[in-house]
């Protein structure tokens, strides 16, 4: 079964990398897990301006698996879309991450294996992926 979301997850991170069209829609785990890709956009961010960006693409590469595993697959490739269409809409983001992309070519990138599995440990630790209880009324904080 592991191998089998890591099959699918791979296709879809060579479907997206492609520019295939996204799954249709909008991500349906966005009002269920509103900060699920706040990790991702941190990370995402922090490459543009790193002197050395080419380690962080492994961190975001676990990333976005690990956001398949939480949220299933096509609701991550929204999500991860969504979150790079906000980063890089500024001219010089796009900029930093053409040189990043220039930096980061030819190589290859675990998703879904042991150091996915270690750095993924991290992050849940750190930036858990938290489902929030939309059947519940929030309550007023200032009482």
């Amino acid at each position: 079964m592991k191998l089998f979301r890591l099959i699918t997850l791979t296709a879809g991170v060579a479907l997206a990398a492609c520019s295939e069209p996204l799954p249709k829609g909008p991500a349906k785990s966005v009002k269920s897990y509103p900060n699920a890709a706040d990790r991702y956009a941190r990370l995402l961010r922090r490459q543009l301006s790193d002197s050395d960006p080419v380690d962080l693409q492994q961190e975001l590469s676990c990333e976005q698996w690990r956001l398949s595993q939480a949220l299933g697959v096509d609701d991550a490739l929204l999500r991860v879309a969504a979150v790079r269409d906000t980063v890089l809409a500024a001219p010089d983001a796009r900029a930093a991450h053409a040189r990043v992309q220039r930096m980061v070519a030819g190589r290859s990138y675990e998703v879904g294996g042991a150091l996915c599995d270690s750095l993924n440990v991290i992050a849940d630790r750190e930036d858990p992926i938290v489902k929030v209880d939309t059947t519940r009324p929030r309550r007023d904080s200032t009482h």
